[in-house]
């Protein structure tokens, strides 16, 4: 499955694996409807205002240059409607939106509760000018949560897994 918000990019998903699913949508909160901002040609993309500005202080020549509006689903639907049975593991790369896709998620449900979690992450969690441009850390989200990460992680996405089943992983 694969829940994609730029529409371009979920059009090329349709064609290149035709046996996927693939929704048109963002991850986030339920019924929401949210602008998808596509920066420069390398096709960086964001549904965090604040992340903009964040990756335009970073790369000053960095900005929007198309702007979408798409539904918003949470990972709780996307668990108790596209799963029949609980997923093993999810890839969350939600470009600077991944505390609230996981702040909205069910934790007492077991249906949303993989035994791995890989999630992008960012080196600085504040821009330049000191202010956070996620209100909800992922890393905090997933400790508070019952997961720790793995040892030797990728540089922008960190493996987390659910404390019970850890050794299992190691």
């Amino acid at each position: 499955m694969n829940v994609e918000a730029n529409p371009d990019l979920a059009q090329s998903f349709l064609y290149l694996r035709p046996e996927m699913a693939t929704l048109n949508m963002a991850v986030g909160k339920p019924d929401e409807f949210v602008t998808i901002q596509i920066m420069g040609e390398d096709s960086s993309s964001t549904v965090n205002p604040g992340f903009e500005d964040y990756l335009h202080k970073s790369r000053p020549g960095l900005r929007a240059t198309k702007n979408y509006t798409v539904p918003s689903i949470s990972i709780k639907e996307i668990c108790e409607r596209y799963f029949y049975r609980r997923p093993i593991f999810i890839s969350l790369d939600i470009e600077g939106n991944e505390g609230v896709g996981l702040e909205n998620n069910d934790w007492n449900n077991p249906k949303c509760r993989p035994d791995v979690w890989m999630v992008e992450v960012f080196d600085k969690k504040v821009d330049p000018d000191g202010k956070r441009y996620n209100a909800s850390l992922p890393e905090d989200i997933l400790s508070q949560n019952g997961y720790k990460p793995l040892p030797g992680n990728f540089p922008h996405e960190i493996v987390y897994v659910e404390e019970k089943v850890f050794d299992k992983y190691q």
